[in-house]
């Protein structure tokens, strides 16, 4: 329709002051209006103001689309015309939702690389200093402060552009947004959270007492909301209230970090694995420890646990600290479980970090990345299983093995033998090749023992292997008298190999065998009792070993037959099987017998890095039938040696630490969500699914094959994903850098949203508030649908899927509506003016239909954790899975409803 504006009505404000009354006051009469024009001119105008509805003013980046003003618009368009417009306006704003998406992937990523730095933190535990790594930021602090930033920044950042687009007046789109985002968050995400659990299994939420908390500040959000808005300053928001709703944020934050680490009860949890390798807790409350049954434990099977009291100031660091020791633990647990796959280290490894990162507990931040990936057809974070394939068999048929080269060496390195024996034979064994003939030099080589006194001396002797000879012996005589002496070593040493071919083929390449190639030999005196000592006063084995051997030596005296006891005594590492098996017995030394092996039993508990010691003591000698020793020297009894106590290190097995190492590395890299440069950022954006995987052989990918609707959202989304590019990476300034320029990202998108938003709800007839709790809602939480439903899958408790939403929710209303509202409210007091809260009468139903609706909503929760047919939160039953679903978004549907009727006024408001 052509209007004459200025004809009919004046001006154009005159015409948007008529068209308010009108749409505002539906019993209004001619004389409402004080027009000076002919009545019958303009009631058909008036008529078309409130047939048409049509507030369609200028956005923040976004003029009125096809005319000079708003009042234009709504008159000249036809309806068909208007409907081409709407689909148009609902098609842009879906795709700046996913360019938001997109931006929200960068943003969480700094998020989550701020989020996880680290620190080293020096305490004293046992009065010994010790170094751990902690995070800077706690989790629940995190939770609730920048990762709801960054899964709620579109709703926070909408709420606050609108004010000031709107030149500090409130509208209605970013409160109802808010309201409509919680109602979604709470049915249709807790819905989709109860049914993706396979039947089979349950999610039960771990942190209780953090979920009540967040759930109970979540409604009474709400319940404030309503109270400032409809009750204590009706229509309008005082200063006092928009401070107190700003300040709520903090202390939710203070209350939460106080509930996560325990402030209120008494009680402190120590994790470790139990001999069945069983992940398993202790509760201590007031040195009275009770235990927390796993899988798999029976009744009595908690003796391996230590007691520890919670008196440590440095709880938190402790409780990091065995975190992650489980982590190595699990890790190492897959490794074993792996490793009977019959494929190479390399693969095994894979399969390892594959279930760990199955198996870690992950952030917010990197369920809402992965599931904002997938969604745009980039690459996820989550690895694919990987794959076995022939050349990973280990021990094919086609690998020969390797030859063992020609070598000589003694069979034994160190011997003992008594001075009237009359000789001492050393043997010396080749290997490899047979089918030769090889010689070898000896000689002999005084320590503390005399050549022509104590032993026959050998300058140069000879050995000769002929074909299909593997061992030689060689023999030393030893001199004998009646005079005591200490006792003497001296050394039998190889020299010049040479090997020569049987036939008339080239002559194979023979060495001396490394390590084997010098023989020490202890010429112990045979006319008094000894001395007894440890052959070494250390001895360090790895965990793996099985045993440890320590060797007690018989000293200055071989004669007659002696015994002595042996005992372990608890270091760091402990007996009882715990780390070692106690041993307390007697050895027994024959006449003649000059050393004794003691063996050990070490207790494999497979902890990553382990430095723990015992020490085994020798007890006094006592001489059994002995014969009297010849007169002269020093006295014969059978005494200890200075060393008779001597200490054993059991330390973690490097092999498979340096497998856990690589485990645990490829693990890690997998879950970092963050980037290295813009050149990755900006070759990545030009694949589906990401960039292919060039590293070595020890990564895990994350590339699967990709569909049709990969390429579909790649290339839809490709302008977004080149554009975001530019965003700094993650590793300048700590992730700082790209934070900043990712949220002013999504900033401009936002005000561009609002505009999109509110042109495509005049334009379709719908009310803001509508428009908001529907479309603008779904929009900006589908990336958090998509991210709790993965975590509801990967996650063993379900705290991840629904902790998080109930947190977000409270904190939209104090940091989104109380920063928007401090800042409005402040500015009108300035001026003297009071802010008023547009369709207050509709957002007020809205927010007690929720609350409301979210009790029920907790209410089932509640009920499924404690039926013992159902006993978790998700999962379980597939009829009830079904039944709980459709309550819940039976909930959702008919708040959307009964809000929808409120705002078109078919039912009154409270």
């Amino acid at each position: 329709m052509d209007v004459d504006v200025e004809r009919v009505f004046g001006s154009e404000s005159e015409l948007d002051r008529i068209c308010q009354i009108a749409q505002s006051n539906r019993s209004y009469t001619y004389s409402d209006f004080n027009l000076n024009i002919n009545e019958s001119a303009a009631v058909p105008l008036l008529q078309t103001c409130e047939d048409f509805e049509c507030d369609c003013s200028k956005g923040v980046f976004l003029p009125v689309w096809g005319g000079n003003n708003d009042r234009e618009y709504c008159f000249e368009i036809s309806t068909g015309e208007a409907a081409g417009r709407s689909i148009l306006y609902f098609v842009c704003l879906l795709y700046c939702f996913l360019g938001v998406a997109i931006i929200a992937d960068r943003f969480m990523a700094a998020i989550e690389v701020i989020t996880s730095q680290k620190r080293q933190v020096v305490t004293v535990i046992d009065g010994v200093e010790q170094k751990f790594t902690v995070l800077i930021w706690n989790e629940t602090v995190a939770n609730l402060t920048l990762m709801a930033l960054g899964s709620s920044a579109p709703e926070i950042l909408l709420s606050i552009i609108e004010i000031v687009g709107n030149n500090f007046e409130a509208g209605e789109l970013g409160p109802a947004t808010i309201v409509g985002s919680a109602a979604f968050n709470m049915f249709v995400i807790f819905a989709i959270c109860v049914v993706v659990v396979p039947s089979s299994e349950t999610r039960k939420i771990r942190e209780l007492p953090v979920f009540f908390l967040t759930a109970a500040t979540s409604i009474f959000a709400y319940v404030w909301l309503f109270i400032i808005v409809r009750g204590s300053s009706p229509d309008e928001i005082e200063v006092w209230e928009a401070v107190i709703t700003f300040l709520f944020f903090p202390v939710l934050v203070i209350m939460a970090f106080l509930v996560d680490r325990k402030f209120f009860v008494s009680e402190w949890q120590r994790y470790r694995l139990n001999q069945r390798r069983v992940v398993v807790a202790e509760s201590v409350r007031k040195g009275e420890a009770h235990f927390h049954k796993g899988d798999n434990i029976e009744e009595g099977d908690d003796s391996d646990v230590t007691i520890l009291a919670n008196d440590d100031k440095n709880d938190n660091v402790w409780h990091r600290k065995r975190k992650e020791d489980i982590l190595m633990a699990s890790a190492a647990l897959k490794l074993q479980q792996t490793t009977q796959k019959g494929t190479d280290k390399a693969t095994v490894r894979k399969f390892a970090a594959y279930q760990l990162v199955e198996d870690m507990p992950k952030s917010r931040a990197f369920y809402r990345v992965n599931a904002i990936r997938r969604l745009t057809g980039s690459r996820g974070v989550l690895p694919v299983r990987p794959r076995i394939d022939a050349h990973n068999i280990r021990g094919g048929s086609a690998e020969a093995e390797d030859e063992v080269p020609l070598s000589v060496g003694f069979v034994d390195v160190a011997l003992s033998v008594l001075e009237n024996a009359g000789n001492v034979s050393l043997k010396v064994r080749r290997d490899g090749n047979t089918q030769c003939k090889l010689q070898v030099h000896y000689y002999t080589e005084d320590k503390e023992a005399k050549a022509g006194e104590d032993y026959e001396a050998v300058e140069d002797g000879v050995l000769f292997f002929d074909v299909g000879e593997t061992e030689k012996t060689i023999s030393i005589n030893i001199i004998d008298d009646d005079i005591f002496e200490e006792t003497e070593r001296f050394f039998v040493k190889l020299k010049d190999v040479v090997a020569s071919s049987a036939d008339s083929s080239d002559s194979p390449v023979a060495t001396l065998r490394s390590g084997f190639t010098v023989a020490l030999v202890t010429v112990l005196d045979d006319d008094h009792h000894g001395r007894f000592v440890f052959e070494l006063d250390k001895y360090t084995v790895e965990e793996t070993a099985g045993y440890c051997t320590v060797t007690v030596l018989r000293e200055m005296g071989a004669r007659g037959r002696i015994s002595i006891p042996i005992a372990t005594k608890p270091g760091t590492a402990k007996g009882q099987g715990d780390d070692y098996e106690d041993i307390d017995e007697i050895i027994y030394f024959e006449d003649g017998e000059s050393r004794k092996d003691v063996k050990i039993r070490i207790i494999d508990d497979e902890e990553y890095e382990k430095d723990e010691e015992f020490y085994v003591l020798l007890g006094n000698p006592t001489e059994i039938n002995a014969p009297p020793a010849p007169s002269g020297g020093p006295d014969p009894t059978a005494i200890l040696g200075e060393c008779c106590k001597t200490t054993v290190v059991i330390q973690e097995c490097h092999e498979f630490k340096n497998d856990i190492d690589a485990v645990i590395q490829m693990a890690t890299l997998r879950l970092k969500v963050g980037s290295n440069s813009w050149r990755d950022q900006f070759v990545d954006c030009f694949y589906v699914n990401g960039k292919p995987d060039w590293s070595q052989a020890e990564s895990l990918d994350t590339r699967d094959n990709p569909s049709i609707l990969d390429y579909a959202l790649h290339f839809a989304t490709f302008p977004w994903k080149l554009l975001f590019s530019l965003v700094p990476p993650t590793n300048i300034l700590g992730g700082w850098a790209c934070f900043v320029v990712a949220i002013a990202f999504i900033g401009l998108l936002t005000a561009l949203i609002g505009d999109l938003a509110s042109f495509f709800g005049c334009t379709a007839g719908l009310n803001p508030d509508v428009t908001a709790i529907t479309f603008v809602a779904l929009g900006t939480s589908l990336p958090d649908a998509f991210a709790s439903k993965t975590a509801a899958v990967q996650d063993k408790y379900a705290d991840g899927s629904l902790g998080n939403v109930t947190g977000s929710n409270s904190v939209n209303v104090f940091l989104g509506l109380g920063l928007a509202w401090l800042i409005a409210s402040i500015y009108h007091a300035a001026k003297g003016s009071t802010f008023q809260v547009a369709g207050a009468e509709s957002l007020g139903f809205s927010v007690v239909v929720f609350c409301i609706f979210a009790l029920c909503c907790i209410a089932v929760l509640m009920a499924r954790r404690f039926l013992p047919f159902i006993g978790a939160e998700l999962g379980g039953p597939l009829k009830y899975k079904i039944i709980t679903a459709s309550f819940l978004v039976f909930l959702w549907v008919l708040y959307i409803i009964l809000s929808s009727l409120v705002s078109y006024e078919h039912i009154d408001s409270f």
